[in-house]
């Protein structure tokens, strides 16, 4: 479509969504007018639109997927309706752009009709060892913070509802994040704190719903991860915690319906493991159709609240993985614990 100039869809057109590759290096593609219908914008869609200078995003769009608008090196400005409900930016979404931001702070932030620190796409000076987010920001874009290698600490602002692909990836030196009291976060993105190597402790929020693949990826020295309390939590990624040598125990909330391949493989100290979701234990012990990222891979003592067990064929863990059982003082898990020299 490289003589394709302007592309004007109606106003009361229902169009929701803009799939992968639609107007894929359309050269020549100056203009074009997105309805407010529009709720997805897919991978690469706009990629390679190098004549492409402005685009309006209209407040009902949601997702912006990885590389949307990769090369489209004309691009300088992104104008994003008030009462914007977008949620997520895939990877490089914008790389290869004009696009400068407004800078704040030694941030550089893409703004909204209604909010001057919508999305945070990048640092100023790289070699700082901390930052301050603005309050007000909603998204942490992709590869935001990549590269900061000496950044040691970092607090998420409760305004912030997307952590996306790559956003702190390589952060070798951060060791401390923290999330602001009240957080609205949904979402922690494909590779999102991978390699981050001094990080030791994270507490995800409650309000957090997916987890992406590779999200802590390398975080070799990572002994603690917890769930908050009312864990709204439905999936972890593939190879989420691939790689975290030094987990020595996770609870999965009761809330999760999946886990990723290989979420939990390398993560040779994981000795306890508590599981709470009915899914997850059905998937674990065999009853379900994958291996549950490795979970209880090497796993020692594994707590099952008992109400789950009672429901369940348990003869993987009694058997086939050779454990005993007993149960929890307050009667609420049952526990197995492996027996000495059994592998």
């Amino acid at each position: 479509c490289t003589s394709l100039a302007t592309v004007t869809i109606e106003g009361d057109s229902q169009l929701e969504s803009i799939g992968r590759d639609a107007f894929s290096d359309c050269s020549n593609l100056t203009e074009i007018t997105l309805p407010s219908s529009l709720t997805s914008i897919g991978d690469f869609a706009f990629s390679g639109c190098s004549g492409l200078t402005e685009i309006n995003l209209p407040a009902s769009v949601t997702s912006i997927g990885s590389r949307a608008f990769q090369n489209c090196t004309s691009l300088a400005t992104v104008t994003i309706e008030g009462d914007s409900q977008l949620e997520s930016i895939g990877d490089s979404a914008f790389s290869g752009c004009k696009i400068s931001g407004i800078e704040y702070n030694n941030g550089r932030y893409l703004a909204s009709e209604d909010n001057d620190y919508f999305i945070l796409i990048g640092i100023v000076d790289n070699t700082v060892s901390s930052f301050e987010i603005m309050e007000n920001c909603q998204i942490i874009g992709p590869d935001a913070f990549s590269g900061c290698t000496n950044l040691t600490s970092i607090t998420i602002p409760a305004s912030v509802i997307s952590l996306s692909d790559s956003a702190f990836q390589n952060c070798t030196s951060l060791a401390t994040v923290t999330f602001a009291q009240g957080s609205q976060l949904e979402s922690i993105g494909d590779f999102t704190f991978d390699g981050c190597s001094a990080l030791r402790s994270i507490g995800i929020p409650a309000s957090v719903t997916s987890i992406g693949d590779y999200a802590f990826d390398g975080c070799r020295n990572l002994a603690t991860v917890t769930f908050a309390e009312g864990s709204q939590l439905k999936s972890i990624g593939s190879s989420a915690f691939d790689g975290c040598s030094a987990l020595r125990s996770i609870e999965i909330p009761a809330s999760v319906t999946s886990i990723g391949r290989d979420a939990f493989s390398g993560c040779r100290k994981l000795a306890t493991v508590t599981i709470e979701s009915d899914d997850i234990y059905k998937v674990a012990t065999g009853t379900g159709n994958s291996n549950a990222g490795c979970l209880l891979e090497n796993a020692e003592t594994v707590r099952v609240l008992t109400s789950i067990v009672k429901a369940n064929d348990n003869s993987y863990l009694e058997n086939e993985a050779n454990f005993t059982t007993s149960t929890s003082d307050d009667g609420k898990y049952t526990v197995f614990t492996k027996v000495q020299g059994q592998q």
